[in-house]
């Protein structure tokens, strides 16, 4: 990672408490090596209104509340990204077609299309702050499936490239004596990557075929 970088996106899988402490060594980390900075902390975990975000905090992610008290010590402002109608998740269900030719009942809020959609609401919420702050870091927390390159609706691929800069965290897991594929690289080799703990790209064209420039597998 690079002081060029002004859109730095960590990617999580949801549920894993080693990957949020990660997150935050992470925001010490780069506190410390850019001390005079200016850095914005944007969220999918929050609503994008100041008053609902704080009534947020602890009722609905509290899991996450440790990473944006130390946002707050670190003099970094936490933003969050959805609007509060979408974070309740009222979304219908619907039936999927799956490639076995049998059909399944889907909330649309894991579609895709919804995917899609809230990280063109994101870049909306992103534009305003940039016009806001043309010299902040900008770091986005949210799920991997919403920023890794190989996405076709990535946040990621909508900000210039060479100032950009994507880290997954997945974790590190075993199934039948055999290390756990986590994403696209490992479905690939697994023989080759599902064992990696750390992975790092420093060719960016490499990068965006494998989908991100870091990847942590936490344990």
């Amino acid at each position: 990672m690079q002081e060029k970088h002004k859109y730095i996106f960590l990617g999580e899988t949801h549920g894993f408490p080693v990957i949020q402490e990660a997150i935050k060594d992470f925001l010490q980390e780069y506190r410390l090596r850019f001390p005079k900075r200016k850095i914005i902390l944007l969220t999918e975990f929050l609503p994008n209104t100041q008053t609902a975000a704080y009534r947020w905090k602890l009722r609905k992610f509290p899991q996450y509340y440790s990473i944006w008290q130390i946002a707050d010590i670190l003099k970094i402002p936490v933003v969050g990204l959805d609007p509060v109608w979408l974070l309740n998740k009222n979304f219908p269900v619907m039936w999927v077609n799956k490639p076995n030719g049998t059909t399944e009942k889907e909330k649309m809020w894991f579609s895709p299309e919804v995917l899609r959609v809230r990280n063109l609401i994101w870049k909306k919420e992103i534009d305003r702050l940039r016009s806001q702050y043309p010299d902040a870091v900008f770091i986005f927390h949210t799920g991997a499936t919403h920023v890794t390159y190989t996405e076709s609706f990535s946040l990621s691929v909508l900000f210039p490239k060479d100032e950009t800069f994507v880290a997954t965290f997945q974790p590190y897991e075993i199934y039948n004596n055999q290390p756990a594929r986590s994403d696209l690289l490992d479905a690939f080799n697994p023989e080759q990557f599902a064992s990696k703990r750390f992975i790092v790209w420093p060719n960016p064209d490499m990068a965006r075929i494998a989908g991100f420039d870091a990847r942590f597998k936490l344990q």
